[in-house]
């Protein structure tokens, strides 16, 4: 019934903790992120502090600890303040100079055998706060924290060594010797209930009130000592003990207290006959774990552990790592904290919070800076006692203020920075044996107070050791063996304090103080009055009760032997289970499909549950050795050594199995997303048909061949990952190499294949490319054959033209022939190209019989193989995706037909050739044709105009030109002659004409010689007169003209040329007068100055004003193109503009992205061509300023020409902002899609496991349907889905993180889109807006609806988690409603 009781008082006290949990997780749920910020930013504030602490010796400064870090220099500065070492560095401030310095620092901690977890040097750099805080820790710990687990190593050992005094060795001699005289067995339960139904009910009630007294005394012993226990505490803790607590293990500041470390007695008897029974009703829940731990060590070990047990620091600080440096430095603080009040150092978090443990400990290492009475009063607040110490260990020690006082006066203050402050307080404190070797005041005034404690507790012992002896013949034999055992505790947790003290006197002595002999007799009294307790225990008590347990020695063999049956089988049966398993995950098959891989996930999750809970078992299994007789120990030993070495076999190899099945997984689902990659862009290649090129975009195909190669380059990082991954699996000895090896293959192949295809697609596009463009050169060529063929039969048919319109008529003609010369290159190109042009639409067409074809990469199947480069045979190509060929083995297969290019020529081509060089030869026949008859009539026209001349006219002509005439005449005629036959009518008719031409021209120039020569000077005089004022005015109406401001619209500019057209048609009518007066001059005898400087000066003026004609009309043209320019321009920035204003928002759904890309990427191909305008446009307005600057001789300044530029800027900055425009978007497009592809197979991944925990949720039973012993199953189910749920939460995290990755990039890119709208609007008006095609209304963006799949994610994540607390909250209070009602059961059945 005690016990009975005791489980219920715990129950009743666990049930308000477990509501108190329940509370603060659904609160550590709801405001989880909230917690995250704050942590991280204390410990940014406390690592800053920290790191400008050890900086101050290099004179640097860190402001911002995720900024003035990622350069590296502060890092390397830190590290050498730190070790007194040098680190290499890079002087220089660009990325790879800052990526270089920080992989220089985390070389540097590896070389120091730290350990660094998923840290790289570019996450410093790019300022990744969680992971440089995680580095700037793992500094401290190393260099800080973990250097004080070796100092607290050597106290602790110091301390154990000087723990030991010969009472105790004594006193187990005398236990030993007892022990071989009588032997004690534990009555069981029942026998013990049979044995006292004997008695009277008043003895039992007598007996009960025995103990229940017994029991408070123990109560008022552990609280003995008032105000002095805090001293007392300093003395066990000080020697090692566990604290000043007796009986039911109270300490002094109310701690519960473990007793294994001093129950010798209770050791003893469990060595020789297995110990108390777990039977017994008054054994208490601390009992039965003690025996837990005892039996996992074999007798040897448990006499070794005795000394070992003597501290808890020193079992922390054999650890490892960061856990026994954190728990090192934990012991420590609890230690020198140990005795004082409302002081319960726990943990690195709430502990601190109130200031009282910082207090305590600047005051145990210097009473005089701590008023502890008034700072631990209850009316000082938690920051002011925080300040105070924060305070007083700056001005006392010298330890800088890492933390505020708000920073841990917080409902969850931050560990690592509390760590950090402590360790560092702990390095500027002293040593703990320095400070207790005080004064000698201090050790007399220590002294008095312990011997006056200690008196008091032997006399409480005294009296309960009377009791037991007044009643160890009435009460129960299980009952008297308790409480001695008690009280044998007690006395040997006087042991420390006792040995304490001696040690004191020792000092005491080495200080030569005039008391010490007299402490020493006090001390050594204290000694003796324990030890003689505890004979008086063994020799009377013990030996007294002995005598009534051996007639119940005989009765307790027939229970052992059945126990030791039951015990044996049990551990023969969970070894055989543990086997099973073993062999299970021994012979685990993994698979190459990924659901089969992520179902075995999954079911090993639930094995590994199963393997996790047999802990159970096996502990079940440990705790009946106490069943197990002293004959059977060994036995029973040997078997769970085998059971426990097995079964931390069988967790290893299951923990080691999931890990192999989660990083399988990862790595099939990550190469499975690299094939459907590749595998998508090889359907594309593979069924794309080049048959008809008609039907084929080829400038879209060429930018998609190179978007192509691009997306290549960037995917081959991440699909080299992958396989590295599978690489590095197998080589970690990954016991999955089947399916690893078979995707590596797969993968390389596929890449292997894509690279083949790329170029496959190259070739054929080339092929495509040059048939394009030959053909239509070539009917560009067929089309300028007909038009110059139409052109020559209908414009040179007349025989009546004049000389000019003959000299033009021969002029064009022979500018044909040039062009026909160009023409019969082209053709001969053409004829050259047509012989390396593949005929691409013989793919599209049944072949008649086998022809050849090339392979344009390596393919190989099971049934063929084929090389890059081989000649095959095409038997078949009915189907356009994969013909039928024969290889050069002579095996026939299948190959997809990209694979392979038909060899040249083309027949088609070659025809349409032939009959273009046919056409090209008459059209050349045509012209040697038209050019004759042209020549003839010219001639004949010609001759008549000669024949024509009288005597005037002959005179009129300047004699050189009249003989240039007739040379020209002549030579012409006879050239036509020569090319005419002899015989031919037209030959004799010239041969007939040319005679009576010539006889003509002699006759006249006799005649023109005989006349008197008039007064040629005045005649010149007069005429250069005329002429020199004609000209001067032409200059100055030409001046005019070129200063005026050039044109800015085509009208004007029409107009100008108009008019400069009838200024060169007036001055080209001069030109018979300049020829006159020219000629007069030649003829004057003896000319005066006058007249040769008039003669000069006309010569001058007449080139002048030509020459300025000449680049005026240059200008005109230029500022024609540029007008021009500028209206095409225009229109052409105009029309992008509004295109781009007419995109929607960036949406969410991958194909309206690829969309938006290929948008893109088109208009980007489109400006591209269109660039050679805008440069044109440019070049024609920098050649107008030097056609400007050339025609206006003086002038320096134009501001006509400075407003065209100006114009053309702006046509300039828009075009740049159109092609930026489109470069930003395409990058933006680029990084939205690729985030969006990972976010949507996630969130999809995600929703469904959402799905999927939904379902099984609404699977289970409702409370009210299941039996009580069914609720136990139900809880399990609702804890494991929890626990599987939080396991998610990263992964929902991750999902978060690439959806507000996404949300951030189409906002920029929304925003982006309405800042430049406003641009264009601003430019053009707000009408431009009508010419904006985005939909109207438009739906929801991108951004809203991956902002609403995101809120739709977490709130079912939220619900589900609520659901299933509320759940399991529910099915626990059924339980302990459950487990309430059968105690009442229990307890009524009883009476």
């Amino acid at each position: 019934m005690v016990g009975e009781r005791y489980r219920s008082q715990q129950q009743q006290q666990q049930d308000p903790s477990d509501a108190f949990e329940r509370e603060v997780l659904d609160h550590y749920e709801l405001n989880r992120e909230k917690y995250n910020d704050e942590r991280d930013n204390v410990q940014k504030k406390t690592f800053t502090k920290w790191v400008n602490k050890h900086l101050s010796k290099t004179g640097l400064k860190v402001d911002d600890l995720f900024v003035d870090l990622r350069d590296g220099y502060a890092l390397i500065a830190l590290l050498e303040a730190l070790t007194g070492e040098r680190i290499q560095k890079e002087n220089g401030y660009t990325r790879f100079h800052r990526i270089q310095n920080v992989q220089y620092c985390l070389d540097f901690l590896k070389k120091k055998n730290i350990k660094l977890v998923n840290i790289r040097p570019e996450d410093i750099v790019e300022g990744n706060g969680k992971l440089t805080l995680g580095l700037i820790w793992t500094i401290i710990l190393n260099f800080q924290v973990s250097v004080i687990r070796q100092r607290l190593l050597m106290e602790s050992q110091h301390e154990q060594m000087s723990a030991h005094t010969s009472s105790s060795q004594v006193f187990y001699q005398f236990i030993n010797r007892q022990l071989n005289m009588v032997l004690f067995e534990v009555i069981p339960k029942k026998a013990e209930r049979k044995s006292e139904s004997s008695r009277s009910a008043a003895q039992q009630q007598g007996s009960a009130q025995h103990l229940s007294s017994s029991s408070q005394q123990q109560h008022a012993i552990g609280g003995g000592g008032g105000g002095n226990s805090s001293y007392y505490e300093e003395y066990s803790t000080r020697n090692g003990g566990a604290g000043g607590g007796f009986g039911n293990g109270h300490a002094g500041n109310g701690q519960v207290m473990h007793h294994a470390d001093n129950r010798h007695l209770s050791n003893a008897y469990q060595a020789h006959h297995g110990g108390f029974s777990e039977s017994s009703s008054y054994e208490t829940r601390e009992h039965f774990e003690r025996k837990v731990q005892r039996v996992k060590k074999t007798r040897g070990e448990r006499e070794r552990s005795r000394s070992m047990r003597r501290d808890e620091v020193s079992e922390a600080l054999h650890g490892s790592d960061a856990t026994s440096a954190r728990d090192a430095l934990l012991q420590w603080a609890r230690k020198v904290t140990a005795g004082y009040p409302r002081v319960n150092v726990n943990n690195f978090s709430s502990s601190w919070r109130d200031g009282l443990a910082f207090n305590a400990i600047l005051h145990r290492y210097r009473p005089s800076a701590i008023d502890w009475n008034k700072i631990s009063d209850e009316s000082v607040s938690n920051r002011e006692r925080l300040d105070n110490a924060f305070a007083a260990a700056e001005r006392e020690f010298g330890v800088s203020r890492l933390l505020d006082a708000e920073d841990v006066d917080t409902n969850n203050p931050d560990e690592k920075s509390i760590i950090t402050y402590v360790s560092s307080l702990y390095n500027a404190l002293p040593h703990l044996p320095e400070l207790n070797r005080g004064n000698a005041n201090d050790l007399i005034s220590r002294l008095e107070r312990g011997i006056g404690i200690t008196n008091e507790k032997l006399d409480l012992i005294l009296k309960r050791i009377e009791e037991v002896e007044a009643r160890v013949d009435t009460s129960p034999p299980a009952a008297v063996e308790r409480t001695v055992t008690e009280i044998i505790e007690d006395l040997n947790a006087l042991e420390q304090p006792i040995n304490g003290f001696f040690e004191d006197v020792e000092e005491l002595k080495t200080l030569q103080h005039p008391e010490a002999n007299d402490f020493y007799r006090r001390v050594y009294g204290l000694h003796q009055r324990r030890n003689a307790y505890l004979d008086r225990l063994t020799n009377q008590i013990l030996v007294r009760l002995g005598v009534r347990t051996d007639t119940l020695h005989r009765e307790n063999q027939q229970r052992l032997e059945n126990m030791r049956q039951t015990s044996f089988s049990r551990v023969e049966e969970c070894i055989a289970w543990v086997r099973v398993r073993m062999e299970k995950l021994t012979t685990m098959e993994f698979l190459e499909d990924l659901e089969t891989l992520e179902n075995i996930f999954e079911q090993h999750k639930l094995d590994n549950r199963d393997i996790q809970d047999f802990r159970q078992n096996v502990d079940e299994c440990i705790a009946r050795q106490a069943e197990v007789s002293a004959e059977d120990t060994y036995e029973y030993c040997e078997l769970l050594r085998v059971l426990e070495s097995e079964y931390q076999q069988l967790r290893d190899l299951s923990a080691g199995r999931m890990l192999d099945l989660d990083s399988l997984i990862a790595f099939v689902r990550a190469a499975q997303l690299e094939l459907i990659w590749v595998s998508e862009r090889e359907r594309i290649e593979v069924t794309r048909n080049w048959s008809d090129i008609k039907q084929l975009d080829l400038p879209m195909l060429t930018n998609y061949y190179k978007q192509l190669l691009h997306e290549m380059e960037l995917r081959e990082k991440q699909y080299n990952d992958v396989h590295n991954q599978g690489a590095a699996l197998l080589n970690q000895g990954h016991p999955a190499v089947r399916v690893i090896e078979i995707y590596l293959k797969t993968m390389q192949t596929q890449w292997d294949w894509l690279l083949a295809l790329s170029k496959c697609l190259e070739e054929h596009l080339r092929d495509a490319l040059n048939l394009k463009s030959f053909i239509e050169e070539a009917a560009e060529a067929e089309t300028w054959i007909e038009e110059q063929s139409a052109r020559l039969e209908n414009n040179y048919n007349r025989t009546d033209f004049s000389l000019e319109e003959g000299e033009r008529f021969l002029r064009e003609l022979d500018e044909t022939k040039e062009i026909l010369n160009k023409y019969h290159q082209v053709l001969m190109a053409l004829t050259e190209r047509c012989a390396t042009i593949s005929p691409l639409w013989q793919r599209g067409e049944r072949i008649p019989h086998p022809i050849t074809v090339t392979a344009l990469c390596d393919y190989a199947d099971q049934n063929i193989t084929i090389k890059a480069g081989d000649d095959v045979v095409l038997l078949d190509n009915s189907d356009l995706i994969k013909w039928t060929v024969r290889d050069l083995s002579g095996v026939e297969g299948q190959v997809p037909s990209v694979v392979f290019r038909i060899p040249p020529p083309d027949a088609r081509l070659t025809a349409f050739l032939n009959r273009l060089l046919q056409q090209f030869e008459k059209l050349k026949k045509l012209w040697e044709k038209k050019h004759r008859t042209v020549r003839f009539n010219m001639v004949l026209n010609t001759m008549r105009t000669i024949q024509g001349w009288d005597l005037d006219t002959f005179n009129s002509i300047d004699p050189e030109q009249r003989d240039a005439i007739m040379k020209a005449l002549n030579d012409d005629v006879n050239k036509l002659l020569s090319e005419l036959d002899p015989n031919d009518p037209l030959a004799l008719r010239l041969r007939e004409e040319l005679r009576k031409t010539n006889e003509h021209f002699w006759n006249l120039l006799n005649a023109s010689q005989k006349p008197p020569e008039p007064d040629w000077a005045s005649q010149y005089d007069q005429k250069m007169a005329e002429l020199l004022r004609k000209l001067e005015e032409a200059w100055r109406r030409l001046n005019d003209a070129v200063g005026k401001p050039v044109s800015r619209s085509p009208e004007e500019l029409e107009r100008i040329i108009h008019e400069h057209k009838r200024f060169e048609d007036a001055l080209q009518a001069l030109d018979g007068d300049v020829a006159n007066v020219k000629e007069l001059f030649r003829q004057l005898p003896n000319p005066t100055p006058t007249q040769r400087v008039n003669h000069d000066r006309l010569n001058g003026l007449w080139d002048d004003l030509w020459d300025l004609s000449r680049m005026y009309v240059e200008r005109i043209k230029v500022l024609e193109s540029v007008l021009n320019g500028m209206v095409e321009v225009a229109d052409i920035v105009k029309q992008h503009e509004i295109t781009l204003n007419s995109f929607d928002d960036l949406p969410a759904a991958l194909d309206k992205l690829r969309g938006h890309h290929s948008q893109l990427l088109e208009i980007n191909m489109v400006l591209k061509q269109q660039q050679t305008v805008i440069d044109q446009l440019n070049r024609n307005v920098a050649l107008l300023r030097q056609h400007v600057a050339r025609t206006r001789i003086n002038e320096g300044h134009h501001p006509d020409v400075d407003a065209i530029e100006d114009e053309v800027q702006k046509l300039n900055v828009r075009w740049e902002n159109v092609n930026s425009q489109i470069a930003e978007r395409l990058l933006a497009v680029e990084r939205a899609l690729q985030i969006q592809m990972v976010y949507r197979s996630e969130y999809e991944t995600e929703m469904k496991w959402l799905d999927d925990v939904e379902e099984t949720i609404n699977r289970l039973r409702k409370p009210d349907e299941l039996r009580p012993e069914e609720y136990q199953q139900q809880l399990d189910q609702l804890i494991g889905m929890y626990s599987h749920l939080q396991e998610h939460t990263q992964a929902i995290e991750n999902v978060n993180k690439e959806g507000g990755r996404f949300i951030h990039e189409a906002k920029i890119f929304d925003a982006k889109l309405g800042q430049y709208s406003d641009a264009i609007v601003g430019v053009h008006g707000p009408d431009v807006r009508g010419l904006f095609r985005r939909s109207k209304p438009q739906p929801k963006n991108g951004a809203q609806i991956v902002t609403e799949e995101l809120e739709l994610l977490n709130r079912r994540f939220a619900q589900l988690s609520s659901l299933i607390l509320e759940r399991r909250n529910t099915m626990q209070v059924l339980i302990q409603n459950w487990k309430r009602q059968k105690q009442i059961f229990s307890f009524i059945s009883k009476f």
